[in-house]
């Protein structure tokens, strides 16, 4: 029987691993045969030799993974390599190999003096899986395998917990994190003694030094065309293999739309509706033709200086940062899908956990390119406003400053804002109900209007 054989990278990774660790690696780099490969020489197997060396008892081998993994037969792929199967009458040895997906690992919480295999692990949080993974931990040898081990330090408690650094969460949350006072619910504000827990995680973080020898080669094909008929398409709007124009309504085409009709009640008020959004649009388009932008005003610029220089600024702020805001969104996107197929997530059932993964990937890629969130668009003071409205930048200016701005910050700005009165009565009502000892917010309750108005009109 032939040895088994790994790459130096693999076997580098095999010599820093131990019962407890993650071994870390990206998609192709084989962390299934490493695993595997470690399992092996645990227990007496000898790696990149001729001749293949038996194990000494092993012990009963379990691999927790993906359903989709299970069922596709990969792990039993990489186990006959080892000479190993899940099925008995191909298995050299005389122990139990068993692949299972994380949806039944609480069948296998009873399992002591085994070794187990965490494939793509999902121990993050304290779930049903979190749970099981620590009372088997407790009993048995074992490993995790991650392309992403952690986004937070948070992610590591599980492992940090089975490897007996702490001795619950509660430990880890008193020892490292403060709780943010002003929020409604509990959220991190920060994280204390971090050097610590940068030790912690590199004695379990097994990295595998993995590069891709693949090189892209790119070839570009240039092909002939009938150009003049091309240019004639596009011109006519006529296509000349079905020898046809683009089909339109009829009603479209007729001035008038009772035309049309054969004369019952019905179709004439159909007729008739048809006419009348006509003639809307018509007043619309003739309304918009001679609609006139804001004029200009030297004076205006003059004296809003400092409110026009600010815009200016936002805006090339804005054009500077829209290269790198589309490379981070390649960046953020490649990195969800990867880590999307490495979770084995559902996008209709895991919704949730996909949103989280796409806002720390989309900050991770604007943190490493200089992008910002915050400059995509552009926000107004009340004074860049009142610039705006007095004629204070240029009509074509001002057209790629709204183009990138915020929509809905431009149609509030634009909506006339209407002033709420107080009419006599309800002013006598809430003298009446302030002497009695009434507060402003009741005041306004019962009078049906603002509480800011209450106060001024009380006020004056």
């Amino acid at each position: 029987m032939a040895g088994v054989t790994l790459y130096d990278y693999q076997l580098d990774a095999i010599n820093r691993m131990k019962i407890g660790c993650i071994l870390c690696g990206g998609v192709g780099s084989g962390k299934s045969r490493t695993s595997l490969a470690f399992y092996y020489r645990l227990y007496g197997g000898q790696i990149n030799t001729k001749e293949y060396a038996r194990m000494t008892e092993p012990p009963d081998l379990y691999i927790i993974t993906t359903a989709r993994k299970r069922d596709t037969g990969e792990w039993d792929e990489e186990l006959a390599h080892f000479y190993m199967s899940t099925d008995p009458e191909l298995d050299i040895y005389e122990h139990s190999v068993t692949v299972d997906s994380w949806n039944n690992i609480e069948k296998y919480v009873g399992v002591k003096n085994a070794f187990v295999i965490f494939d793509e692990q999902r121990v993050v949080g304290s779930g049903k899986w979190v749970k099981s993974f620590l009372k088997i931990a407790k009993e048995n040898e074992w490993i995790l395998l991650s392309a992403t081990p952690g986004d937070c330090w948070t992610d590591y408690i599980p492992v940090f917990i089975a490897n007996g650094f702490f001795r619950n969460r509660t430990e880890f949350n008193n020892q490292h994190v403060v709780y943010s006072r002003f929020s409604k619910y509990p959220k991190i504000d920060r994280y204390l003694n971090t050097q610590r827990l940068v030790r912690l995680r590199e004695r379990i973080l097994v990295d595998m030094d993995f590069e891709r020898a693949t090189v892209s080669h790119h070839e570009n094909i240039f092909v002939n065309y009938d150009k003049p008929k091309y240019l004639q398409i596009c011109k006519n709007r006529w296509n000349p293999w079905e020898d046809a124009q683009q089909k339109v309504s009829l009603i479209s085409m007729t001035p008038d739309a009772r035309t049309l009709s054969s004369g019952t009640p019905q179709e004439n008020l159909y007729a008739d509706f048809s006419n009348e959004l006509k003639a809307l649009a018509r007043k619309a388009r003739k309304e918009a033709a001679n609609m006139k932008g804001l004029v200009y005003s030297p004076a205006a610029a003059k004296e809003y200086r400092a409110e026009v220089d600010s815009i200016n600024a936002k805006l090339e702020s804005v054009i500077a940062n829209k290269p790198k805001e589309r490379r981070a969104m390649v960046i953020a996107n490649a990195n969800i899908k990867a880590k999307i197929q490495a979770l084995d997530l559902d996008p209709k059932l895991d919704k949730k956990e996909i949103k989280k993964i796409s806002s720390v990937e989309m900050q991770r890629a604007r943190d490493s390119i200089g992008a910002s969130g915050s400059k995509t668009r552009i926000t107004f003071t009340d004074r860049e406003w009142e610039a705006v409205q007095k004629g204070a930048i240029s009509d074509s200016k001002l057209t790629k400053i709204l183009n990138a701005s915020k929509s809905d910050e431009i149609v509030k700005r634009a909506m006339p804002k209407t002033a709420t009165v107080i009419t006599n009565a309800k002013m006598a009502k809430a003298k009446a109900m302030l002497a009695n000892g009434y507060t402003y917010n009741e005041i306004a309750k019962a009078c049906g209007v603002p509480e800011s108005t209450v106060y001024s009109a009380l006020n004056k």
